[in-house]
Formats: structure tokens, sequence, C-alpha cells
């Protein structure tokens, strides 16, 4: 993943597949919040995003 990539990667994915969910929104699957749910596919989908930052800053920036 290039710096580009990851700069898109946190100003677009993750905004766009977190726009309309709620934070008391549920995931039918697994009983978890469905925003972690989805934080935690997209980051692992792409796990070379934590060489530019760390989970607790995704933590912190699209769930905090």
């Amino acid at each position: 993943m290039t710096q580009e990539q990851f700069d898109e990667f946190i100003t677009e994915v993750i905004p766009q597949q977190l726009f309309h969910v709620e934070p008391t929104d549920i995931d039918g699957n697994t009983g978890a919040k469905l925003d972690e749910v989805i934080l935690v596919s997209l980051i692992a989908a792409q796990p070379e995003c934590l060489k530019y930052k760390s989970l607790k800053w995704f933590i912190k920036t699209f769930l905090g």
C-alpha cells in the first residue's frame, strides 16, 4: 500500500463504509457493534495500512 492508497483508504473507503452506520447498530451475524465489525473487516482486508497508523489510531479516529 502506497501513501496515496492509504490516504484514499482513510479519506474515502472507510468513511463511505461507515456513512449510514449508527453507533447503536448491531451486526446480525456476530451480535457485535456494526461499526466495529466494518472497521475491523476493512483493516483485515488491508493489513498493510497498519504500517502508516496504529490500530489505536483507527479506533480513535473512526469509532471514538
